[in-house]
């Protein structure tokens, strides 16, 4: 505790979130932080103390939080529109060297409630961890997007906070130049105030007509939802929310645990409403509108960790060229092999859970919002929009559908494999790029799980020996290195998230070569194979076996629709010029993929009877009847989207033919599953009155 007060009072006026110098007193923050962690580490090491004692007494998980919220936003960018950046610094250094041990930290908090078959109530001190983690969260949200609406100096002068040992109003101080003042019951009695009086917040109460910081958006299905607004071009982003962290860190504890439920957890329904339960929290905010929704709170929860992804998006297209090399190495160690399980990882989990907890329309329409890329869609041009160009846009949306494909298929935490499972996947995807040396393999996979307090060689050499074959050196300067047996080509999949795009090529390519070696048609060619979704099949009892739900909304089936229109039809005489798609391969892949990996969940659903849709709420359903208004030189406005109708009959035959429905149409390749025509009106009431 001394160290931790320590901390707190180091800050200088330099020592804020909008520009930190690295200089010799600095040094110091780094080196109580390691302490603090050190300390922290050394003493959870008990089994008791870590599963017993920690967990049992929540005034621990208080003061950790407390820490970290006071790095929570630590080292703000904002993109340079109009001007390159004066000079750049290695400001970023020192946020990578907080996440660094910060992570330590998390993953340390995060093992005292893991499942323990000594302990009855697993289940109910995870939950009740969670949702003051939530509940902080939720105060920390509102205040910041108070900044977005309106300057905090028109609002009021002092923002009262009544959370005891709080590190919200050093954050806000130190960041928004206010007085922010902590309240609390002995201050107000000692400031000859009652206790149950109120702050005058005379000008607060225009808040609770309106929602601070939502509007209403047209999606692509076009109905309209209320989604938090923001412009990261126009605002701030940054890559450090330990906090959010931490709330991803805790749900990889908790597949484990619902695995293990007793038979009476089961029967009282904490597995069937675990997220809404942990969702559930209690706001203690004071003078915000009573209008504020949970789905609202919960859009508010996950902006953050979706500004990040966002903003890592927008780098890789070259929209944020202005702010120097800088930023792209920011960008670059946020999501590289050290920082990716704290930082990268926990941002796609926490946006997966949030996909659960609200509606797949809302949430995907939160994402298109944020990206800036639904005129894209639209069919519009970015050639006069600030800081966009179509070139550049074209890139975002790549990146916004590759976004998409990781939040469905990233199943690391939920695939009910284990750490040994887990870290076996991750050698097989290393050895498929290329041959690699076991000091390679090692200490990128060592990088990738440092946060683990083992010795893992020797579950590296054990999996090495079962996958891989080993090549002698040839020469005295050349090293031995480990080739992926062929047989272990089937556990390969392209489109694993931590592939990069030509790694993904590569894989693709040997994963052809090798199905065109083994097959019986000799005459075939490599480039009528086509792959189909290899990603991990759900665990029924993690609790996210509702993940494959997003396909299912009409706003997904849209995205799917315009990216193929936009890249393959002309436009007609009335709609924006638009220039030529450079990346048109790139967006058909994904595009595609993201069909597959939609008829292919339907499949997985109906052969294990779990998670059927209800009603028309199915991919196929809004794929075959869903309508788009569209502008064409030569097709009718109004189209739709038809599937082969073997497709149709692979999941009606496991069960599920009262929720589907299709119309007649050539038959197709059986290796092309997944594959989207359009059709006309005109043309679907030609072949309907032929069938009659």
């Amino acid at each position: 505790m001394k160290n931790f007060e320590m901390l707190k009072n180091i800050r200088t006026s330099k020592y804020d979130f909008d520009a930190l110098t690295v200089v010799n007193r600095f040094q110091k923050g780094y080196d109580i932080l390691g302490k603090i962690v050190e300390g922290i580490t050394y003493l959870l090491q008990a089994p008791n103390v870590k599963t017993h004692y920690y967990r049992e007494n929540s005034i621990f998980l208080e003061k950790a939080l407390d820490m970290l919220i006071y790095l929570q936003g630590f080292l703000p960018q904002r993109c340079y529109l109009d001007y390159h950046i004066d000079s750049e610094t290695k400001d970023w250094v020192s946020a990578v060297e907080y996440a660094f041990i910060i992570g330590k930290l998390l993953n340390c908090i995060a093992e005292c409630y893991k499942f323990d078959t000594d302990q009855k109530d697993n289940l109910k001190y995870i939950k009740m961890a969670m949702i003051k983690i939530l509940t902080l969260l939720d105060e920390w949200c509102y205040y910041k997007s108070l900044k977005k609406v309106t300057p905090l100096k028109n609002i009021h002068k002092t923002i009262p906070i009544h959370s005891q040992g709080s590190f919200i109003n050093n954050s806000l101080n130190s960041r928004n130049g206010v007085v922010v003042e902590v309240t609390t019951e002995q201050n107000k009695i000692r400031n000859g105030e009652e206790c149950s009086s109120n702050v005058d917040n005379s000008s607060s109460q225009s808040n609770l007509n309106n929602k601070q910081g939502f509007h209403f958006v047209k999606s692509l299905d076009d109905q309209e939802y209320e989604v938090p607004k923001y412009s990261i071009m126009l605002g701030e982003i940054s890559f450090l929310y330990p906090v959010h962290w931490l709330f991803s860190d805790f749900i990889r504890q908790l597949p484990e645990i619902l695995k293990n439920l007793t038979e009476e957890e089961k029967n009282n329904g904490s597995f069937d409403s675990i997220w809404n339960d942990i969702f559930s929290f209690n706001s203690k905010i004071e003078g915000e509108s009573n209008v504020i929704t949970k789905e609202n709170r919960i859009q508010r929860l996950m902006e953050y960790p979706l500004r990040c992804m966002t903003a890592f998006s927008q780098i890789y297209s070259n929209l944020w060229i202005r702010n120097g090399l800088s930023i792209y190495q920011m960008a670059s160690t946020y999501s590289n092999v050290k920082l990716r399980s704290i930082s990268y990882e926990t941002n796609i989990i926490f946006l997966q859970v949030a996909s659960l907890a609200l509606d797949s329309n809302v949430f995907l329409t939160s994402l298109l919002d944020r990206f800036e890329v639904m005129d894209w869609f639209r069919g519009k041009s970015y050639a006069q929009r600030h800081g966009f160009s179509n070139e550049k846009v074209n890139l975002l949306v790549s990146e916004f559908l590759l976004f998409i494909i990781k939040l469905l298929t990233f199943r690391k935490e939920i695939n009910g494999k284990g750490f040994e499972g887990n870290l076996r996947n991750e050698i097989i995807h290393h050895l498929i790029k290329k041959p690699l040396s076991f000091s390679e393999i090692s200490s990128r996979i060592e990088k990738r799980y440092l946060d683990i307090e083992k010795d893992i060689t020797g579950d590296i050499e054990n999996i090495l020996e079962e996958v891989s074959n080993f090549k002698f050196p040839y020469g005295i300067s050349d090293r031995g290195t480990y080739e992926l047996k062929t047989k272990y080509y089937d556990e390969v999949d392209p489109w694993f998230y931590s592939l990069s795009f030509n790694d993904r090529e590569t894989a693709k390519q040997k994963i052809k070569e090798y199905i065109l070696k083994t097959s019986n048609n000799k005459n075939d060619n490599i480039e009528n194979i086509i792959l189909k979704p290899r990603m991990e099949p759900i665990d029924p009892s993690s609790g996210f076996a509702k993940l494959p739900n997003l396909c299912r909304s009409k706003v997904f089936n849209s995205i799917v629709f315009y990216t193929i229109w936009n890249i393959t039809k002309e436009k007609s005489k009335d709609a924006e010029a638009k220039e030529k798609i450079a990346n048109v391969t790139d967006l058909l892949d994904e595009a595609t993929y993201l069909i597959e990996i939609a008829i292919e969940e339907e499949k997985r659903c109906a052969k294990t009877n779990t998670n059927l849709p209800v009603g028309n709420e199915s991919f196929i359903w809004n794929a075959t009847h869903q309508e788009f208004n569209i502008e064409s030189k030569t097709m009718d406005s109004k189209i739709k989207l038809t599937f082969d109708e073997e497709e149709i009959s692979d999941i009606e035959g496991a069960g599920n033919s009262e929720d589907t429905k299709t119309e007649e149409d050539d038959p197709m390749n059986e290796e092309d599953s997944g594959t989207m025509e359009i059709e006309t009106t005109k043309e679907k009431d030609e072949k309907e009155n032929s069938l009659k």
